[in-house]
């Protein structure tokens, strides 16, 4: 019994991560330090939770692969589309990746528009087969702490929060000071 997976497109969602407003604004602006241009590796605590220096907000990405890691790549680029950290394709080809929980942190400049970018190189998501039976994988995104999107390849996923799920050729995210948008695909371009 081969069942087809669709998943109908996922309108892109704007999520506001501002602040709540205070009662009263401050009559004078805070002194920030200014914060570097390109992401940097974060220093580590005493207790092993990386943080980012002053005036950087951490992106962070957690990935549970599904069994074909290897179709999977996350690019992050700046405003002018140069790649500053990522993954290509390939580069988890290790059955070791299956169904375990990865983490990656990157401290990024607040004042920088970002584009994240998570790909599947033969557009099925994070879903694949194992002996038979559906194997589902699963990211969730959070930008200076705020949570921007929590994809689960198993639609009928019971966890909270999801706000992508199923089959996706990419999915994309714009990440800014106080605001982050986008979201999967499954529509393939046929350079994919």
């Amino acid at each position: 019994d081969d069942e087809a997976i669709t998943a109908a497109p996922v309108a892109p969602r704007t999520i506001n991560i501002t602040a709540a407003p205070t009662t009263s604004p401050p009559t004078t602006a805070p002194t920030v330090p200014s914060p570097t241009s390109a992401p940097i590796i974060p220093d580590a605590v005493a207790n092993n939770t990386p943080r980012c220096p002053n005036g950087n907000v951490p992106l962070e990405i957690v990935v549970t692969f599904d069994g074909e890691p290897e179709e999977v790549g996350l690019q992050l680029r700046d405003s002018s589309q140069v790649a500053v950290w990522g993954f290509a394709t390939g580069t988890f080809r290790s059955f070791s990746q299956f169904l375990r929980e990865n983490y990656f942190m990157v401290c990024v400049s607040p004042v920088v528009t970002y584009q994240l970018e998570v790909t599947d190189s033969e557009g099925t998501g994070l879903i694949s087969e194992l002996i038979g039976q559906p194997v589902y994988g699963k990211f969730s995104i959070f930008y200076n702490e705020a949570l921007v999107s929590r994809y689960n390849g198993d639609c009928a996923s019971t966890e909270e929060g999801i706000t992508d799920c199923g089959p996706f050729c990419s999915c994309e995210f714009i990440l800014s000071e106080g605001l982050a948008d986008g979201g999967c695909t499954n529509q393939c371009s046929s350079n994919q």
